[in-house]
């Protein structure tokens, strides 16, 4: 409905992940348009100004994050103004970040019109004062989070796709319930009690994942992942572990290493980010693990982007060792070099 040849789409995705096909599309999702290009608009665009004005005159920024029907409406409003050509997607979020594992187990959240953050203190988490890290039924952001999903995929519902809530496990989690600092030195004195809070932390993850999976997958089991925008006929997620570009390699084969292969295997198919130059120096690692399927890196600001000659041999090497790969932030006159440069099978490319 809202965009054409979703089968010949889906196609081009199986190809991608088996190494065969690649996928050309654009970060921001869509190509933006004042004029409403969905089918029937009348049925579809929901009025939220007035309520957004509230939020704004109120300050009450976490209804705009965790108002399921408000969410999905927002979303709609913003998916009826984009322009879907190619391996471009029509989509909606329906989560507010990639470690809402964090609230979950006790970390405080805070809301903003540009973003969301999290703090610690409050109920600090550390060997001499330790908790189990359990993810209960009845908690507050697990059940927010599913009435999202819920929300959303019923408003997506043959119209677009709904994206897969990125929970995010591992040390990215542990380091807003402990802190940065104070972890980064756990990880020297406390190396045992780190490692089980990440085998905590791994059972809540997969808890989270299987619950949202049943309630977003499509009658053919395929689901989403609205960060990084990937589509997968099975169990798919996002994997990361952003905390990485601050410890050595081998500290990144001790700690992060097992819990990732754990969720890979767990996984039909699994993308990890590498986030930032710092992080490189996991890469041969991550090449090690079997399970996981494709590797994305996000150069940052400080370094030349995805499009960049310099990465090519990055590229090869991730491709070389049996994985897809995603490149990001590749201005539109590179994709061509790219391509030509490191071949098309396995590839996904966001100009």
């Amino acid at each position: 409905m809202w965009k054409e040849q979703w089968e010949q789409l889906q196609e081009r995705f199986d190809a991608f992940w088996q190494r065969k096909g690649h996928i050309v599309s654009m970060w921001n999702g869509y190509v933006q348009t004042d004029q409403v290009t969905c089918p029937n608009p009348e049925k579809h665009l929901v009025d939220i100004a007035e309520r957004m004005r509230a939020i704004e005159r109120s300050g009450a920024w976490e209804q705009f994050y965790t108002d399921a029907e408000l969410v999905a409406s927002h979303q709609r409003n913003a998916i009826c103004h984009g322009h879907y050509p190619g391996d471009f997607i029509p989509f909606a979020y329906c989560d507010w970040g990639t470690v809402t594992l964090a609230p979950m187990l006790g970390a405080q959240q805070h809301f903003s019109k540009e973003t969301v953050w999290y703090t610690h203190e409050q109920t600090a988490l550390s060997p001499e004062d330790d908790r189990p890290l359990i993810l209960h039924d009845d908690d507050r952001w697990f059940t927010t989070l599913q009435d999202l999903a819920r929300v959303g995929t019923a408003w997506a519902k043959g119209k677009y796709l709904c994206g897969l809530p990125a929970v995010c496990g591992g040390l990215d989690v542990l380091a807003e319930l402990r802190g940065t600092s104070e972890l980064c030195m756990d990880l020297v004195l406390e190396p045992d009690w780190v490692k089980q809070k990440l085998q905590e932390i791994d059972a809540v993850n997969r808890k989270a994942y299987n619950t949202l999976y049943e309630i977003m997958r499509e009658e053919d089991g395929s689901v989403f992942h609205a960060f990084f925008m990937f589509w997968a006929r099975g169990r798919a997620a996002l994997i990361q572990c952003d905390f990485a570009a601050l410890i050595s390699e081998e500290m990144f084969r001790e700690f992060a290493v097992p819990w990732i292969r754990a969720e890979a295997s767990r996984l039909d198919y699994s993308l990890y980010h590498v986030d930032g130059p710092d992080a490189l120096r996991t890469v041969d690692a991550l090449l090690e693990i079997e399970e996981l399927d494709c590797i994305e890196f996000t150069p940052g600001p400080q370094v030349p982007q995805g499009g960049d000659e310099q990465w090519y041999p990055l590229y090869r090497k991730i491709k070389e060792a049996g994985k897809c790969v995603q490149v990001v932030q590749v201005q539109p006159n590179e994709v061509e070099s790219l391509l030509n440069a490191i071949g098309t099978d396995g590839v996904y490319v966001m100009f």
